[in-house]
């Protein structure tokens, strides 16, 4: 394992990725190699002061929304492998802060660090009128969705997911949700199988 002079903490800002990372603070900390091809790894490649780059293997990921005691941590270690947590939830005043947390969790787990830092999935010019998931996904499909996000909030001691919170699960536009509830005669909550 690495030594703590072969460290290296990285702090950046979330908000020059796009809206969904917008409020969110990402902590990197690694260790310098020379070796970035392993893929099932993380890295980072950072640019110093005086220009050099240097290549991160990401041992550890944080992400926080605002000042939130509350924080997503995604740490690697070569016995172990990955492990994904959200810390700080003793500290938690509301649930809010640990939702927030579990987003920019998933936020973080999907990211790719490569290339200058910015993650590659982030770097998309967004994609035709009607090709994401929600516009292919038939109504059954949804509803089984739906019944998962339901179960953690449950799980969780939560309200029941409202439309807001379904659309962010699904990662789509809020009115790209309310379109195809309306297009498929779905009433919310989508409980069961389709109203005949």
């Amino acid at each position: 394992m690495a030594s703590e002079e072969t460290l290296h903490p990285l702090n950046l800002d979330g908000k020059t990725w796009g809206t969904k990372w917008h409020g969110y603070h990402v902590e990197l900390i690694g260790t310098q190699t020379n070796n970035s091809t392993d893929q099932t790894l993380s890295y980072y490649q950072a640019v110093t002061a005086s220009g050099k780059e240097r290549c991160l293997l990401l041992l550890t990921q944080r992400i926080r929304y605002k000042d939130s005691p509350v924080y997503g941590e995604i740490t690697w270690h070569p016995e172990i492998g990955f492990s994904l947590a959200i810390k700080g939830i003793e500290h938690a005043t509301d649930e809010a802060m640990v939702l927030k947390a579990w987003q920019g969790l998933k936020l973080l787990s999907k990211a790719k660090w490569q290339g200058k830092g910015v993650p590659p999935s982030l770097k998309t010019e967004g994609r035709p009128k009607g090709s994401g998931l929600l516009a292919d996904l038939p109504p059954d499909d949804f509803r089984e969705k739906y019944a998962d996000l339901r179960e953690t909030y449950e799980y969780r001691g939560m309200k029941l997911p409202t439309q807001v919170d379904m659309a962010d699960h699904l990662n789509v536009k809020r009115t790209t949700l309310y379109r195809y509830l309306k297009k498929h005669g779905i009433k919310w909550p989508p409980l069961g199988p389709p109203e005949d």
